[in-house]
Parts: structure tokens; C-alpha cells; sequence
């Protein structure tokens, strides 16, 4: 973001992707670029409808702002390439976004930056989307070719001789032992709670389980319903109000059937640690509300408090 917005005009008459590592972090850039350029957003907290509109949109704008979904399924190509230092696998998928058919030219076409977080990260920093391991691995090799990277041909390369099949077996034991960890933990509170998605009091007993389960990898998600009250646009506040309440009246499995294929499109993949204390009820999916977050259909899932990071 700082190096953007002191070389704003860097980007004039350039078609550029930039894909940073959290949701909150591409709205904020997102925001500083919208009045200079003919820019898009795109991340996973985004309502199905919505997000469809905007891959849609992708190729009318000169600069498109985005996140770990534009890796992949995006059959997209721009002229340059800023992006947050990631795993070296999905560098070489953003790196694929860029002058995708193989047009020649020798100008440097991709930057890539070290995200400010990576130096927060201690043993390991849960809700951001990558191991400490996986960075490191990850600077070290972008480093050893700073001065002679031309193609993620060479970081496949390098990447082959550096991550050994020791290193692959101590990345792969520990994902392992969080699933282990996280069927433990399930087992334990199935024999405290109904649902999956039950708000635990304070105080009760069993929160230290709740708190590992919760804390364990960001990147696990939840597709969910937001409560009318988070929507800006009053219409589709107004929509969902109404599909709801639709939803409690007497009907035919049919016609039950209609409303839920409905729903479906105003749904929002939303990391579990959000949804721990801000569940409201439960509408065939489960509905939310939280006081700081509110949705855009230009931003969409978005912190209106701005004080902190909390999507990956």
C-alpha cells in the first residue's frame, strides 16, 4: 500500500493486477486507486451474485485488485504484476496471470513485496493464510534470484532443489495434525453442543477447547447469510429481509426448494473465527451479524472500524 500510494502514477496507461494476501488489505488499496483509475476489486468475501458480476467486469478495467482467487479459474492476462511475497507455488500462479500469451518483452513485468505481517508472525500467525515455513522458504529463494529472475521457470527450479522431501514432511505432518487437532477438538464439543455453529458463554467450561478450535488455520470458512442490518445497499438489505421471512411460512418442499436455491446466491464464505461470537440464528444457513463489518457490493465484506485486519 505505502509504495503504491507514493508511486501512484506508476500505474498510468499500464493494465496491472495486484494481488496482496488479505481481503482487508485489497479494499484499502482498492479505495486509494478508485478515483485515479479504472479499477476493479476482487476477493472471496464477495456474495456469489455479486462476485459473478464482477469477473464479468474483469476485462473492461485497466487495474484489478485482488486476492488468492485470482491464482486460479481466472482466464485473465495484464501487462504487470504487483504482488505480496507468497508460497513460491502460488507466485508462480500470479505470475501466470501476466502476459499470459507469451508476448516477448525484456521490460520487468512483476514486483514482488514482502508483506509487513511477515514480520509479526512469531511460531506461527493463524489467521493469515500461510505458514511462517512457507514464507521463508519463499524469501529466501525470490533473494538468491533478485538480480536474475526472468521466468517462474527458474523458481521452479530453485524451489526443487530447496524444499527437500524433508521439509515437504514436516509442512505436511503439521496440516495433518491440525486436521488431527481439529477432529479432537469437534468430538469434544459435539458432546457440549447441538450445532456446529452454537455461541458458547463466557465463561463456560469447555471455552479453552473453543478458543484452539477457533484459532486453528484463518483459512477455514463458512458459507454464510449476513443479517439485513450489515447491508449498505438498502435494496438488497430489503431483498434478504424478505427471502427470510418467506422462508418461515408454511410451503411445499418445492417451493422450499425455490427459496433455498435463492438464498444460495447471497451467500459468503466467512472465516470460523468471525462467526464464533456473532452468530444470530440460523436460516437453513447460518446468519450473522457484527457490529464492525458491513457489505458493499462494491467492496463487499468490509471492517467499517478499519482498525484492525480481519479476513484473509
Amino acid at each position: 500500500y505505502d509504495w503504491i500510494s507514493k508511486n501512484i502514477d506508476f500505474l498510468k496507461n499500464k493494465k496491472v493486477l495486484i494481488i496482496v494476501n488479505l481481503v482487508d488489505k485489497a479494499i484499502k488499496i482498492y479505495k486509494l486507486l478508485k478515483d485515479y483509475y479504472n479499477v476493479e476489486i476482487l476477493h472471496s468475501r464477495f456474495m456469489f451474485r455479486d462476485r459473478l458480476l464482477k469477473e464479468r467486469n474483469i476485462r473492461n478495467v485497466d487495474i484489478l485488485v485482488s486476492t488468492q482467487v485470482s491464482e486460479v479459474s481466472l482466464d485473465i492476462s495484464f501487462d504487470f504484476l504487483l504482488t505480496e511475497l507468497s508460497p513460491i507455488p502460488s507466485l508462480i500462479q500470479r505470475f501466470g496471470r501476466v502476459n499470459r500469451y507469451g508476448k516477448y518483452t525484456s521490460d520487468v513485468n512483476c514486483y514482488i513485496f514482502k508483506p509487513k505481517e511477515c514480520g509479526e508472525m512469531k511460531v506461527k500467525y493463524r489467521p493469515y493464510p500461510y505458514s511462517l515455513e512457507e514464507i521463508s522458504i519463499s524469501e529466501n529463494i525470490v533473494e538468491k534470484l533478485s538480480k536474475s529472475l526472468k521466468n517462474e521457470y527458474q523458481l521452479i527450479e530453485v524451489y526443487n532443489k530447496t524444499f527437500t522431501y524433508e521439509k515437504f514432511l514436516k509442512l505436511l505432518n503439521e496440516e495433518i495434525m491440525d486436521g488431527y487437532n481439529i477432529r479432537l477438538l469437534m468430538k469434544e464439543w459435539e458432546n457440549i453442543s447441538e450445532y456446529f455453529y452454537t455461541t458458547l458463554p463466557e465463561d463456560y467450561k469447555t471455552s479453552e477447547i473453543i478458543d484452539e478450535l477457533f484459532n486453528l488455520r484463518g483459512s477455514t470458512n463458512i458459507l454464510c447469510l449476513l443479517h439485513p442490518d450489515m447491508i449498505d445497499d438498502e435494496a438488497l438489505s430489503n431483498e434478504i429481509s424478505n427471502i427470510m421471512e418467506e422462508w418461515e411460512k408454511r410451503m411445499s418442499f418445492n417451493e422450499r426448494l425455490r427459496i433455498y436455491m435463492k438464498l444460495k446466491e447471497y451467500l459468503i464464505p466467512v472465516p470460523i473465527y468471525i462467526i464464533r461470537r456473532n452468530l444470530y440464528t440460523k436460516h437453513v444457513f447460518p446468519v450473522i451479524k457484527h457490529n464492525s463489518l458491513r457489505y458493499s457490493r462494491e467492496f463487499g465484506l468490509y471492517n467499517e472500524s478499519e482498525t484492525e485486519d480481519l479476513f484473509l
